[in-house]
C-alpha cells in the first residue's frame, strides 16, 4: 500500500493525474482509494483556527489509511502554508503521521510563465462558477498573483518539509507521462522494477 498527496496550485492538473494514476492502478489490478478535494476541504476549514484543523487533519489521514488500498489524496495540508506564519512547528506532528503512513507528496508545478494562461484557459470547461470565482479573487491579473505567491510559499516550504517528496513541471501538461513516472517511481512493487546497476 503506497498514500501519495497531490498538492499544487489549481490548474496544475492534481485532478487530471490522480484519474490516470487510478486507471494505471485499475489495469494492474491494484486496488486504489482516492480522497478528493472537496473532502479534505470539509476537513480542513471546519474551523477558523489552523491547530484546531491541522489536528482535525492528523484524524482524516488516520481514518483514510487503514486499508490495503494504495490511497490517493487530491491535496491534504499544503494549501494552508500561506495562512501560516510558523508551518514547520504548525505542521510537525502531521508530517510525523504522514511519514508513519509510508506517504510521499507530489507536487505539480506550474512554471510562473503559464499560470495565467492555465487559469484563463480553465475557464473553457469550468464555466461560470470558476470564472465568478475568479473575478471574486480581484480578476485574471490579481488571481494569477495569489496562485504565483502561493506556489512560491509551498516551494520554499517544501525545502524543509520532511515528508518525501518529488516535484513535476506541469508546463506540457503530459499528464499521462508523469501519471506513469509516478507509478513506476512511488507504487510500483520492487519485484516488478528492472533491477539497478
Amino acid at each position: 500500500m503506497k498514500i501519495i498527496i497531490f498538492e499544487g496550485i489549481c490548474t496544475s492538473g492534481k485532478s487530471s493525474v490522480i484519474q490516470k494514476l487510478k486507471r494505471i492502478l485499475s489495469e494492474r489490478k491494484l486496488p486504489c482509494n482516492i480522497v478528493t478535494e472537496d473532502e479534505v476541504k470539509k476537513a480542513m476549514f471546519a474551523n477558523t483556527d489552523m491547530t484546531k484543523s491541522i489536528l482535525r487533519m492528523e484524524k482524516f489521514l488516520a481514518k483514510n489509511v487503514h486499508s490495503k488500498k494504495n490511497v490517493l489524496f487530491d491535496r491534504l495540508y499544503l494549501s494552508l502554508v500561506d495562512r501560516c506564519e510558523q508551518p514547520d512547528s504548525l505542521f510537525k506532528n502531521l508530517e510525523e503521521r504522514i511519514i508513519k503512513h509510508n506517504a510521499s507528496i507530489v507536487f505539480l508545478y506550474i512554471p510562473p510563465r503559464s499560470i495565467k494562461i492555465r487559469l484563463s484557459g480553465a475557464s473553457l470547461h469550468r464555466g461560470t462558477k470558476w470564472k465568478n470565482y475568479l473575478d471574486g479573487l480581484g480578476g485574471i491579473e490579481m488571481a494569477t498573483t495569489y496562485y504565483s505567491n502561493q506556489q512560491k510559499k509551498i516551494l520554499r516550504y517544501l525545502k524543509q518539509c520532511s515528508v518525501p517528496h518529488i516535484i513535476y513541471n506541469t508546463e506540457s501538461r503530459d499528464y499521462e507521462h508523469i501519471s506513469e513516472k509516478i507509478y513506476k517511481t512511488l507504487i510500483k512493487p520492487p519485484k516488478d522494477r528492472l533491477p539497478t546497476r
